[in-house]
C-alpha cells in the first residue's frame, strides 16, 4: 500500500509544483530558489485542515471531483476495480479516462495490481491479475468530509445555526477558536473545555459569543487590515463568494488561505464548498446581527488612562446612602425590643428574620442556595465590632439570646462621620463583608483558584483612586476602570500568581472589563453606596421596577460621584493626626407628637441610639420614625432604665416640651412595671466600716467592683482569685466560708452584669 508520503517524493519537481497550487500553497509553488521537495511537509501537515482541502475540491474540475468523491466514499475507498469505477461515476470513457489522469497527476489516487480472489476454486490455486484505483489514506476521512458539502449534505453550512456548524467541526479546529479568544482557563495551559464531551464545548463556545463584549473582544484582536476586509464583507450581507474575495483583496491562494485561517480562528467568518461547486465565505445568520453591531467597536481606540469628568449631572441618579450605618442601627433596636435567638448555624431564625428584613435599605446578597446572606452579613459585622454578642445562658434549659456588647456604649455616641470612617477601615480587610459583582461579571474570565484570585484586595485599591476625586464632581466609570487597567491590571491576584505567571487574560482589555472591572464596578455599586462613600448615576434608564419593594437590582452604573461624607472619611483615613474634636453645638431634633410617634428629622445617629432602647423603630434613615409603646418602655426598664432617665432623653432631644398625654402615659405605664435581676456575685464581710469605706472608695479595690450592700458587707463582681490577690496585697487577712461557685464564662466577656444603658442626658 502506497502512502502519500512516498507519492510525493516521486514527483519531478514541475509536477510538485502543480501539486503545491492545488493545495493553495502558491507562494512555495512559485518558489524557485527552493527545490519543490523543500515545502513537501506543508502538505503531509495539512491533511486534515479542512480549509486547506478545500482548495483541492476549489481548483479540480467538475468531473475529476466526481471521480474523486467517488473513490472516498465508505464502500469504495479500500479499492475498487478500475473497470467498475466509470459505472460509478456516470462519465463518458474520455472525459473519465481525462479525469483519473489528473488525479493520478495530483497524486490524489493510485492505481495498483492486486489479485482477484473471489475467482479462485478449490481445484485450481491460480489467481488473476486486476488493476484496481485507490485513493490515499491519509485524503480519506477529511477529504470526503469537505467533499460531502458539494456532494451530499442536505443543508448547505451557509443555512444552518451557529451551533449546528461547531457540530461539523473537529477537536482541533475548537481548540483553536477557544484559544484564539481566551476562552483558556488561565490557571492552566489548557482550556478548561478540554475535559469536557464536545457537544458541551461547542455548546459553550456558542453561547460565548452570544455576548456583545465577547464578539467585540474577538474582533479587536484582529489586525486594522482584516477588520477593515470584515468592514467590507459584513456590508456585502453574511455570504459572498470566494471569486469576490480575491478580486476584492487581490490576494493568492497563500494569502487568502492565511485569512481564512485567521477568521476561523476567530470565530468571526467560515468558509466551505457550495453545491455548485464554488466557495464561499460567510457568517452564520444568528451570528452576524451580533458581529455587524460588534465590529464598529472593535475598531474604536481605547480610551486615555485618566478620569473623565461628567459636565452635567447625569439623568437618573442615585444618592449616596449611608444603608449600612441604618441597618445596623435597626438589628441593633431588634435586640432591644425582641428576644433575638440564632439557630445552631448561626443564622437567625427566619420567622424572626423576616420581621427585620423589611426593613433594611441595603442590595441583597444572594449565594449558591438563593437565600438572601445580607442580614446575616449584618449580625457578623456587628458581633466582630462588639456591638453584639451572643452570650452562654445561665441556666441550660435556656437558649442563647443576642445581646448589646461592651463596644455599644461608645458606638452609641460616634456622629454618622465617625461610624462611617470605622466601617470603612473595617471593610477594607472583613472576610465576612460580602460585596456584589457588576452585572455583567463573567467567571469564566477569572482564574478559578480562589487562591490566586482574591476579590476582596480591590478595596483598598478603588479607595487609592477615590482619594484622588472631588467631592460634588461626577466621574465616569470606564474612565475609573481604564486607570485601574493601565496601572494596576494584577491587583486582585496575590504575588506568587502575578507577571510572569499572569493570567493571560489580562491582555485582553474586553476580558478584563468583565472580570477584574465588574469587581471594581460591583464594589461602587455595593458597599460603597451602602457607606453613602459615593453617589451612582445612570446616563439612560436601565431597570424600571414595578414593584417598589421588588429586590432586583441592575449594578451597571454609568457615573459615580463622591460624596462630602465620602471625602471627609477618606480624609481622615489617610490623616497621620486624630482630628481634634471640637464641639457641636446641641441641635434639637427631635420631635415627639401627641400620638407618642417620634420622628427626628436630622442624621443624628446619637440621637436615634439614645432612643432605641425603650421605642420601637420603624424606618432609619436621613428622617427616621419611631414609636413609643408600653412594650418597648417595659423592655427598656427591664435592661435597667428607670423612667426618670427615659423622660430625660426626651427631653433633652425634644425641640419642644412634651406633650402631657405622653409624659402621663409614659408615667402610667411604668408603674405596672415589676422586675428582678439575678446576679451571682461574692460576698466580703469585712471587720469593720472604716475597712468598708476604705475598699469601696479607694482606687487599688478598684477591680474588685465593690458594692456596699450592708455596714460590713460589700458585693464584689469579679473572679475569686482576683479578690484573694487583690486583699493579700494589700495585707487584709482573708478566709473563707462555704462553697464558692466560679461564674459562668461568657466566652471571654463579663459573665456578670447586663448591659447598662448609658445616661445621654448630662
Amino acid at each position: 500500500m502506497k502512502t502519500l508520503q512516498d507519492a510525493l517524493h516521486a514527483c519531478s519537481d514541475e509536477q510538485l509544483r502543480r501539486i503545491y497550487r492545488l493545495w493553495g500553497l502558491s507562494r512555495e509553488a512559485d518558489d524557485e530558489k527552493h527545490p519543490a521537495l523543500t515545502h513537501l511537509a506543508l502538505i503531509t501537515g495539512r491533511v486534515t485542515h479542512a480549509i486547506t482541502l478545500r482548495f483541492i475540491w476549489e481548483h479540480l474540475t467538475a468531473d475529476e471531483r466526481e471521480v474523486f468523491y467517488s473513490l472516498l466514499k465508505p464502500q469504495n475507498r479500500n479499492g475498487i476495480e478500475h473497470s467498475q469505477l466509470p459505472g460509478k461515476v456516470n462519465l463518458p470513457a474520455d472525459r473519465f479516462e481525462a479525469a483519473l489522469s489528473a488525479l493520478f497527476s495530483y497524486a490524489l489516487v493510485y492505481e495498483e495490481m492486486r489479485d482477484d480472489l473471489s475467482k479462485t476454486t478449490k481445484q485450481s490455486k491460480k489467481t488473476t491479475p486486476i488493476l484496481f484505483v485507490f485513493p490515499y489514506k491519509e485524503l480519506v476521512t477529511h477529504c470526503y468530509e469537505t467533499g460531502r458539502e458539494i456532494f451530499a449534505q442536505i443543508h448547505s453550512p451557509i443555512d444552518i445555526t451557529h451551533l449546528e456548524l461547531l457540530n461539523t467541526f473537529q477537536s482541533t479546529t475548537l481548540s483553536e477558536i477557544v484559544t484564539a479568544n481566551n476562552f483558556s482557563d488561565p490557571q492552566y495551559t489548557q482550556s478548561p473545555y478540554d475535559y469536557l464531551p464536545m457537544a458541551v464545548m461547542r455548546s459553550l463556545i456558542a453561547n460565548e459569543f452570544r455576548r456583545p463584549t465577547t464578539a467585540i473582544s474577538a474582533l479587536s484582536h484582529l489586525s486594522p487590515e482584516i477588520r477593515s476586509f470584515l468592514d467590507w464583507f459584513y456590508a456585502q450581507g453574511r455570504q459572498i463568494s470566494m471569486h469576490d474575495v480575491r478580486t476584492h483583496t487581490m490576494y493568492d491562494d497563500s494569502e487568502l488561505s492565511t485569512l481564512l485561517q485567521t477568521l476561523t480562528q476567530a470565530g468571526v467568518a467560515f468558509d466551505c464548498m457550495l453545491k455548485t461547486g464554488e466557495r464561499a465565505l460567510f457568517v452564520p445568520a444568528d451570528l452576524y446581527p451580533t458581529l455587524l453591531a460588534a465590529l464598529p467597536k472593535a475598531s474604536l481606540p481605547l480610551p486615555p488612562a485618566g478620569f473623565e469628568t461628567i459636565s452635567e449631572p447625569p439623568p437618573f441618579i442615585k444618592p449616596g446612602e449611608a444603608c449600612i450605618q441604618y441597618d445596623l442601627a435597626t438589628i441593633i433596636s431588634a435586640t432591644y425590643q425582641q428576644i433575638l435567638q440564632p439557630t445552631q448555624s448561626g443564622r437567625l431564625y427566619k420567622r424572626m428574620a423576616q420581621k427585620i428584613q423589611p426593613s433594611l435599605h441595603g442590595l441583597p446578597r444572594y449565594k449558591y442556595d438563593g437565600e438572601n446572606y445580607y442580614l446575616d452579613m449584618l449580625f457578623a459585622l456587628a458581633l466582630e465590632l462588639d456591638l453584639l454578642h451572643c452570650p452562654q445562658p445561665p441556666l441550660r434549659e435556656m437558649k442563647p439570646t443576642y445581646e448589646p456588647d461592651v463596644n455599644m456604649d461608645a458606638w452609641a455616641t460616634l456622629t454618622m462621620r465617625e461610624q462611617s470612617q470605622r466601617l470603612l477601615q473595617y471593610w477594607q480587610d472583613s472576610q465576612s463583608w460580602l460585596d456584589l459583582y457588576g452585572e455583567h461579571f463573567h467567571r469564566a474570565y477569572t482564574v478559578w483558584d480562589s487562591y490566586a484570585w482574591n476579590p476582596k484586595q480591590g478595596r483598598s485599591i478603588i479607595l487609592k483612586y477615590l482619594r484622588k476625586c472631588q467631592p460634588g464632581l461626577w466621574y465616569s466609570i470606564p474612565s475609573l476602570l481604564q486607570m485601574i487597567f493601565k496601572e494596576e491590571p494584577l491587583a486582585l491576584y496575590n504575588t506568587a500568581y502575578r507577571h510572569p505567571n499572569k493570567p493571560a487574560y489580562v491582555d485582553d482589555r474586553v476580558k478584563w472589563m468583565q472580570a477584574d472591572g465588574e469587581v471594581y464596578k460591583g464594589l461602587l455599586a455595593s458597599s460603597l453606596y451602602e457607606l453613602g462613600i459615593v453617589s451612582l448615576g445612570d446616563l439612560e434608564q436601565k431597570h424600571a421596577a414595578e414593584d417598589e419593594d421588588d429586590d432586583e437590582t441592575i449594578l451597571d452604573p454609568d457615573t459615580f460621584m463622591l460624596t462630602e461624607l465620602g471625602a471627609a472619611v477618606l480624609k481622615q483615613m489617610t490623616s497621620k493626626t486624630p482630628e481634634e474634636q471640637t464641639a457641636q453645638p446641641t441641635r434639637r431634633a427631635l420631635i415627639v407628637q401627641p400620638n407618642f410617634e417620634l420622628l427626628l428629622l436630622e442624621e443624628d445617629l446619637p440621637t436615634l441610639y439614645a432612643l432605641l432602647p425603650f421605642a420601637q423603630l420603624h424606618h432609619a434613615g436621613r428622617v427616621s420614625r419611631l414609636l413609643l409603646t408600653r412594650t418597648s418602655l417595659l423592655r427598656g426598664m427591664n435592661a435597667g432604665l428607670t423612667i426618670e432617665r427615659v423622660l430625660a432623653t426626651l427631653r433633652t432631644h425634644s425641640q419642644k416640651d412634651l406633650p402631657q398625654n405622653v409624659e402621663y402615659t409614659l408615667q402610667d405605664w411604668s408603674r405596672g412595671y415589676k422586675g428582678a435581676r439575678i446576679s451571682q456575685v461574692l460576698l466580703i464581710e469585712v471587720s469593720s466600716e472604716a475597712l468598708a469605706d476604705e475598699i469601696c472608695s479607694t482606687v487599688r479595690f478598684k477591680t474588685l467592683r465593690p458594692r456596699r450592700i450592708g455596714p460590713l458587707a460589700i458585693a464584689a463582681y469579679c473572679d475569686v482569685n482576683q479578690i484573694q490577690r487583690t486583699l493579700d496585697k494589700e495585707g487584709i487577712a482573708l478566709n473563707f466560708s462555704g462553697s464558692i461557685t466560679t461564674p459562668v464564662s461568657n466566652g471571654g466577656k463579663d459573665g456578670y452584669f447586663s448591659h447598662t444603658i448609658p445616661d445621654t442626658t448630662q
